[in-house]
Formats: structure tokens, sequence, C-alpha cells
């Protein structure tokens, strides 16, 4: 979903206003401004533009649909030997699910003891979620520990559908 800002709408409002004033004076008889149709021109590829640029950040998100109720898998993209999973519900920063020690291992710490219930590991770091809800959508990531910081995935947003 894009965001849009008071400024967005205020442009998107001008635009539908200055619409509507050239096409009343077209039935009135007189002759649109070939001035504001440029205007208008240049505002439209401007806001194409800003599009094109705001968004252009989500371009290795890795794109998930799975229907209410199933199971799905999402794959960490790291080649590390010890994983940690977070899920970001937007605005929020991402939480921590938990943290594998190997690939070898469904052995995990988990950051909440509930969510054993949920999430589970499978070899290769892959993440399991099971019975998925509406409070599972967002965007999941693995990271890895370098040089004291962490190193994240593209991530893999989750979406639902119910069919």
């Amino acid at each position: 979903m894009i965001g849009l800002t008071s400024s967005t709408l205020e442009n998107n409002l001008w635009f539908q206003q200055r619409t509507l004033k050239q096409a009343t004076a077209t039935q009135a008889g007189q002759q649109p401004n070939h001035h504001h149709k440029f205007e208008t021109m240049l505002r439209v590829v401007g806001h194409l533009l800003c599009l094109f640029i705001c968004c252009r950040g989500a371009d290795g998100l890795t794109e998930t649909l799975v229907e209410l109720g199933q199971n799905t898998t999402i794959n960490c993209s790291l080649n590390i030997e010890s994983a940690y999973w977070y899920i970001q519900h937007q605005p929020q920063p991402p939480l921590a699910i938990l943290r594998s020690f190997t690939s070898r291992s469904p052995d995990a710490f988990y950051y909440n003891k509930n969510y054993r219930q949920k999430y589970s590991l499978e070899t290769g770091h892959r993440l399991l979620i099971q019975n998925v809800t509406v409070d599972d959508c967002g965007v999941f990531y693995c990271a890895k520990k370098e040089d004291q910081s962490l190193l994240f995935s593209n991530g893999t947003r989750l979406m639902t559908t119910v069919f």
C-alpha cells in the first residue's frame, strides 16, 4: 500500500479542481488554456517520478500470498551458519522472533515463548509459519551477525487471501 501525504492529496485535489474548471469552460464555449494543460502534464509527470523514486526501495522484497489457516515457509536468502528471524508490521520496527544456531538443526532460541506455537525452523534456516492469520501479515527478515551488527536479508512480504 502506498502512503499518501497531505501535499499529494492537495495536489490531487488541485488537479481535480483544474480539470473541472476546464470542462466547465469548454461547455460554456470558451477555449481551454493550453498553458494550464502543460502545467497539469508537468505535475502528473512529477507525481509519477516521485512515485517511482519513493517505491523503488521495495524492489528487493519477495511477496508470498497465503490462504488464511494454511502453513507457509519463508526462505532465508543469506548464506549463513546461524540466523536471526524478524517480522515487521509497518510502521513498527522489526520484532525478533527467533535465533537459529546451525542450518542443519531446527533447534532455536525464541524471543517470546508464545512464538513456539506459531513459528518453527526447518533445515537451512527456513521459517515455518503455522495457521497463517491476518496478524501474520508483514515483512519477514532473516539476519546474520557481522562485525557486531546485524545484516538483514531483503525480506519477504507475507500477504493473505481467503478462498
